[in-house]
């Protein structure tokens, strides 16, 4: 399973795409830091989709 992103960066003259694995490791929810409302809702699909593949 992979997750990746699009970033503004102002420091390459355009996006990034940033992109992980998480191929073999067990998440759970309480060791992830979200800033936000966005940044739980894509932590709760992630593990979901975990969820689904196992």
């Amino acid at each position: 399973m992979s997750y990746s992103g699009i970033f503004p960066n102002p420091r390459a003259d355009g996006d990034v795409l940033r992109m992980q694995s998480l191929h073999r490791v067990r998440v759970k929810a309480d060791d992830v830091a979200v800033a936000s409302d966005h940044g739980r809702e894509l932590l709760d699909y992630v593990l979901a989709d975990l969820e689904r593949r196992d």
